[in-house]
């Protein structure tokens, strides 16, 4: 069985056809299921793409990263990337907002909720405003 969205009685009674049906033949299921409503493709997209927007933003500002290795005795002063703010600005907000540590996981309303959070973050710290989320014809 692939994902499911069941949104519906009607839905919710086939899933549950299903897998008695799926469970009558081979004796044995694993599921998982999330509740709430996930973010969307296109949030996802947004928030790849505002993360990107963010990046140069850091830069743009001199505010680089600082990165330690088990082999250097100093930091790494790099560049930010979309995949640096993901990681270390956005995710671990998300974290201690929601409890959840994957992306895929936030809640529709979420989004807006830790972008808001880390806008004033860096406004109040750092005098920086940061990009608006995008606009669906915006994203990618």
């Amino acid at each position: 069985m692939s994902e499911v969205v069941v949104n519906t009685p009607q839905l919710f009674a086939k899933l549950i056809t299903d897998l008695s049906a799926d469970y009558a033949e081979h004796k044995y299921l694993v599921v998982d299921w999330r509740t709430g409503k996930q973010r969307t493709p296109i949030q996802n997209a947004a928030l790849h793409l505002w993360c990107e927007w963010v990046a140069s933003t850091l830069n743009d500002a001199g505010l680089e990263m600082q990165v330690m290795t088990d082999r250097t005795k100093s930091p790494w002063v790099i560049p930010w990337t979309k995949h640096s703010v993901k990681e270390s600005i956005w995710k671990p907000v998300q974290e201690a907002m929601t409890g959840h540590e994957s992306t895929i996981d936030a809640e529709r309303p979420d989004y807006s909720a830790i972008q808001q959070v880390i806008h004033r973050r860096m406004a109040q710290t750092f005098g920086i405003t940061l990009p608006e989320w995008p606009k669906k014809r915006e994203g990618k």
